[in-house]
């Protein structure tokens, strides 16, 4: 039961951290100038990776992978 939940909180991250590097770089090419744009891009970067650094972390845990 728990390698199933680790499992399903690791794909839930994985969509989330997706949804974040997406939005983030869409926002990014949107609202910002040339200059301010890759810093925006990098820091949406870094969050999505630490939601999915998160989710993994929740996998090896519970599901011991």
């Amino acid at each position: 039961m728990l390698e199933r939940l680790g499992d399903v909180l690791y794909w839930g991250a994985c969509g989330v951290a997706l949804a974040v590097l997406a939005s983030g770089a869409l926002f990014a090419v949107i609202m910002f100038p040339d200059s301010d744009r890759w810093i925006f891009a990098g820091i949406s970067a870094v969050a999505a990776f630490l939601v999915w650094l998160v989710g993994r972390s929740c996998r090896y845990v519970l599901a011991g992978r």
